[in-house]
């Protein structure tokens, strides 16, 4: 509920566990450094009504938050990682 709430301004509430999702990948950290990540995933329902989403952190690791139509990111339009389509998949949107 907090990173929602800082990330987007939006309120949610915490649902049932949906899933648990695992992702590996090697990529570059904003230090600029290369990692090593290996991420678990807890997946929960989490109604969050229809405000406007916006960013509302300052200083952190949010560059951008926007609703985007489920078409374009289940055809492929809108990049996203791995643990959305997994998401997606237990929610039956996909």
């Amino acid at each position: 509920m907090r990173e929602v709430r800082e990330e987007t301004g939006l309120e949610a509430s915490v649902g049932d566990l949906l899933g648990v999702h695992d992702e590996h990948f090697t990529g570059t950290a904003p230090t600029g450094r290369t990692e090593d990540f290996h991420g678990v995933h807890l997946v929960f329902a989490a109604p969050v009504g229809t405000k406007d989403a916006g960013v509302t952190e300052t200083g952190g690791t949010t560059d951008r938050v926007a609703w985007v139509a489920m078409g374009d990111v289940t055809g492929g339009r809108v990049a996203v990682t791995d643990v959305v389509g997994f998401a997606l998949g237990l929610s039956g949107a996909a």
